[in-house]
């Protein structure tokens, strides 16, 4: 019996089960049906139950029936030049001047002048607003009222003056050539160089490592030879053959000097031309050089050449601390200085290969 029933269960499982799941799915669709009647019933509640506000006020149109009459009854444009409604009076712009003539006292401390200057410091000093100044010097102590100025003095007081190196500026830096030329080689049982003095004076024949006994320029030495050969071509395309060979001499202490035989070489010493504006004069230092400006004594500390062109030249005073740049000459700074180039602070290179 049991296995009967379970036999025929088993033959409509599949039915009973859709109808089962369909059962399900009506039931569920009732329900839906339901809650949305539900739903609309609860929304029209809430939209009833909303107090009504109070009505708006009508809208005043005067102004728009103004401006209508207007448009409708447009006035004539005048012909008459003589009706100042609708003709601008000619104006004439006339440009600021260049300084102020009236100025405000309450606010003269942070107004300036076009050439920088600020209007209560020339007050201070009495001197004038509306006009420019700052070339001028006041006090007839060498420095104009914009140098004085920057270095805080008084432009009006000669006893009152800038640090006297600020009239100094590079002529030109120079580079002393070196005092010995490579001429050749003399092969024997010891090979000898000849090293010979530039100015072509004295001759000395030295073995590698040895010195260079030069009394003038001791304590060279011959460090390293390096023989080359180049090969250079004429407007003819004919080659010739050149003896470029390099020769290294080197001082205790001092970088290594190369000559590149028959040819000229610059040593590391630099010296630096100054031209001093108050006095009209140059004079050479090199470093560690002491010169005197005006009873003021001030040293050299160092010269350079700089990468991008120009030198470096700083100084300082041996009574006070501080290192002090002197800048290049302008053409504006010159009173008299023979042989100045276009170029004052550039560098002297050695003379070329003969």
């Amino acid at each position: 019996m049991m296995r009967a029933f379970l036999s025929f269960l088993g033959q409509i499982y599949e039915r009973l089960l859709a109808v089962v799941v369909l059962l399900f799915l009506v039931l569920c669709m009732g329900w839906l049906v339901l809650r949305v009647n539900n739903l609309k019933t609860e929304i029209k509640v809430d939209v009833e139950t909303v107090p009504k506000g109070a009505d708006a006020a009508p809208a005043d149109l005067r102004a728009i029936k103004e401006t209508r009459e207007r448009l409708a009854a447009p006035p004539n444009w005048a012909e008459n030049p003589t009706n100042r409604l609708f003709i601008a009076p000619l104006m004439k712009v006339i440009p600021p001047s260049e300084f102020p003539k009236r100025v405000d006292r309450l606010q003269d401390a942070e107004m300036k002048t076009p050439e920088g200057f600020p209007i209560r410091w020339l007050r201070q000093y009495g001197l004038p607003a509306d006009r420019p100044v700052a070339l001028e010097d006041a006090d007839n102590d060498g420095f104009t009222v914009r140098e004085e100025f920057e270095a805080g003095t008084n432009p009006t007081d000669p006893s009152s003056r800038p640090d006297i190196s600020r009239k100094l500026r590079v002529e030109s830096i120079l580079q002393r050539p070196f005092p010995f030329l490579f001429k050749g080689i003399i092969e024997g049982s010891a090979r000898k160089f000849n090293v010979q003095r530039a100015d072509g004076s004295v001759a000395h024949f030295v073995e590698m490592g040895g010195a260079v006994l030069d009394k003038t320029d001791p304590g060279y030495r011959v460090t390293n030879y390096a023989e080359k050969i180049e090969e250079r071509r004429d407007a003819k395309n004919r080659v010739t053959r050149v003896d470029v060979s390099e020769l290294t001499l080197e001082r205790a202490g001092e970088k290594p000097i190369v000559l590149v035989r028959n040819r000229p070489a610059a040593s590391g010493d630099l010296s630096a031309r100054l031209y001093f504006i108050l006095e009209d004069r140059s004079f050479l230092v090199s470093p560690g050089a002491e010169f005197t400006l005006q009873g003021t004594v001030y040293q050299v500390i160092s010269i350079k050449t700089l990468d991008r062109g120009g030198a470096s030249v700083i100084i300082r005073r041996k009574d006070t601390p501080g290192e002090i740049p002197v800048i290049p000459l302008e053409p504006g700074d010159l009173k008299r200085v023979p042989g100045f180039s276009a170029d004052p602070a550039g560098f002297s290179p050695p003379p070329p290969p003969p």
